[in-house]
Formats: structure tokens, C-alpha cells, sequence
């Protein structure tokens, strides 16, 4: 079984440390050990702006409700780090309504979900994972590679490995992707919106 290469554009890889794995590259990101285990993978996205700015909107948690389409409201139960805990609610959409996205206040939550900083790499990565009674490990990943002083590649995933992962897969894949990807292009707006870019 092959590593997906996840990477679309020319940019420098760096190791990403987990507390539920062993280190792997941000480039090629490797399944977690285990049986039944996958990563489901939205595509990469470059935002004009600096991987400064990127990142002090994905860990402004407060603000989420007023872009994030994916993550409705994301709080931290005690502060950010590995070990500690996050509460949040997750909207599946529909995210547009005839390729226009969809009014922030109109998206639903469907699931509220307790889980656990894995990662925190300060200007290159955050991940929080839940852990089903050694049933399903999910960890969702999003990963800053910056491309230049201005220009910052975004790309998130989630690792997941358990005998629950074939029924999370056939239940949640496209909506977990189709999440991922309007939350990028969310984030994207915003960043690039800071830096005066026209949409």
C-alpha cells in the first residue's frame, strides 16, 4: 500500500511530530499503524499571505464563527497544547447555494466533538484527534508550508485507523472532504482579505 503524496506545488517539506505516531514529512503524511487504516485528503490550497498571518487565523479559535463553514465554534477546554482538550461543532453543509457559499448563520451543526491536541507546531501545524474506545483513532491535521515570504501552502487531512474506519469512510468521506475544502477556501478569504487581495 503507497503513501499518498499530498503536495501540489514545489514547496520545502518539514517534519511533523504526533502524539499518536511517529513523525512523518508534511509532503507525505503516513497512515497511522493499524489495521483498517487510510488518510482522507482535501486539496492543497496557496493563500497570498504570510504563513504568519495563515496561522494566527486557524488558532484564533474565538473567530471561527465568523468564517469558518466547517468548525461552527471551536473552544478550548483548558489552553493549546499537546494533551490538552478542545470542544467544537461541525457543520456538513451544504456550504453554497449555486456555487455561492452559503450564509454563515444558515449552516447547521451536526455533531458537537470533545477531542485532543496531537500537534502543535507554532507557524506549521495543528492536529486534534478523538479515539473511540480503541475502536476508530481520527486525527484531523492542518499543515502551514510557506512558499515564499508571502505566499503560504495550506493543506489539511485526517489520519484514521480502526475496525469502525471502513463505516466512518463509507458514512463520512465526502462530507468530511467537501468540509475540509470549503474550510480552506474560507480561510484562504480571509487571510488574503487581510492582505488587500480582490475576490
Amino acid at each position: 500500500m503507497t503513501t499518498p503524496k499530498v503536495a501540489t506545488t514545489a514547496v520545502a517539506s518539514s517534519n511533523i511530530s504526533s502524539s499518536l505516531s511517529d513523525d512523518y514529512q508534511s509532503n507525505s503524511p503516513t497512515r497511522l499503524k493499524g489495521l483498517f487504516s487510510d488518510i482522507i485528503c482535501a486539496e492543497p490550497i496557496n493563500i497570498s499571505a504570510p504563513a504568519d498571518e495563515v496561522w494566527r487565523h486557524i488558532t484564533n479559535f474565538e473567530d471561527y464563527p465568523n468564517w469558518n463553514p466547517l468548525n461552527r465554534f471551536f473552544e478550548l477546554d483548558t489552553h493549546a497544547g499537546v494533551g490538552e482538550s478542545v470542544t467544537f461543532g461541525v457543520s456538513w453543509g451544504p456550504y453554497e447555494d449555486g456555487g455561492t457559499p452559503r450564509p454563515l448563520d444558515m449552516l447547521k451543526q451536526h455533531l458537537l466533538q470533545h477531542e485532543t491536541f496531537t500537534t502543535w507546531h507554532t507557524r506549521r501545524a495543528i492536529a486534534y484527534a478523538d479515539t473511540i474506545f480503541g475502536l476508530l483513532r481520527a486525527e484531523r491535521v492542518q499543515v502551514l508550508t510557506p512558499i515564499d515570504d508571502n505566499n503560504t501552502q495550506y493543506h489539511t487531512f485526517e489520519r484514521c485507523q480502526g475496525v469502525l474506519q471502513p463505516l466512518v469512510l463509507f458514512l463520512y468521506k465526502k462530507k468530511i472532504i467537501r468540509g475540509f475544502n470549503a474550510a480552506s477556501k474560507a480561510l484562504k478569504m480571509k487571510a488574503e482579505s487581510n492582505q488587500g487581495v480582490q475576490h
